[in-house]
């Protein structure tokens, strides 16, 4: 993973700026931690919100609303297999930011 991209992404992860959510890239209440990632090295990429309800929207990443397309993660460096852990830490173990960061950290 590219050096820079990663401690922006950690950073991120444990700013306490932005919110968790799960199933979506981003999506009206925060981003999961690959949409994070998605808005850190492609931040132009969104969509305009699609509603989901009268209560709810998400945003598509370059067309895709659940996992960065390959293009958005060969950006950051990632390889798809890193990539698919993250998106099993955040969306299928509850895992937070922080420990998503410190995750990175050890293994990226």
């Amino acid at each position: 993973m590219d050096a820079t991209v990663e401690q922006r992404w950690i950073e991120a992860l444990r700013s306490e700026d932005y919110e968790q959510v799960q199933r979506d890239l981003r999506n009206d209440c925060g981003f999961c931690a690959l949409g994070l990632l998605c808005e850190l090295v492609d931040p132009s990429g969104w969509s305009e919100p699609v509603e989901r309800d009268e209560f709810s929207a998400y945003y598509r990443h370059r067309g895709s609303e659940t996992f960065p397309t390959p293009a958005t993660i060969a950006l950051a460096g990632l390889d798809t297999v890193a990539a698919a852990a993250v998106a099993d830490m955040n969306d299928d173990h509850g895992k937070t930011f922080p420990e998503i960061a410190d995750w990175i950290e050890r293994n990226l």
